[in-house]
């Protein structure tokens, strides 16, 4: 009875560690996932970083062009005269 008794709570020890390993791999498996998505993230964070930096970048380039269009605007209206450049705004 005893042998009977040893055997049974064998075989339920391999169940057992089988059903660990089972668990050890899908736990791996969820680990890979999970570093799979975080470098993803990174990866996007960063793409998202340079994409700012990029659109700061050509909004200055934008201000600026603008301003230097208002001084030649002001300057070509002295030259011209400012009501000569209002009634060809009207005009057109």
């Amino acid at each position: 009875m005893t042998d009977e008794l040893l055997k049974l709570m064998q075989s339920l020890s391999e169940k057992f560690d089988k059903g660990f390993e089972q668990i050890d791999k899908r736990f791996d498996s969820v680990e890979k996932r999970l570093d799979n998505i975080e470098q993803r993230l990174e990866m996007m964070t960063e793409k998202e970083s340079n994409t700012n930096e990029d659109v700061i970048v050509l909004l200055k380039k934008i201000d600026k062009q603008t301003t230097d269009i208002t001084k030649d605007i002001e300057y070509l209206s002295g030259q011209v005269g400012k009501h000569d450049m209002i009634l060809n705004r009207f005009k057109n």
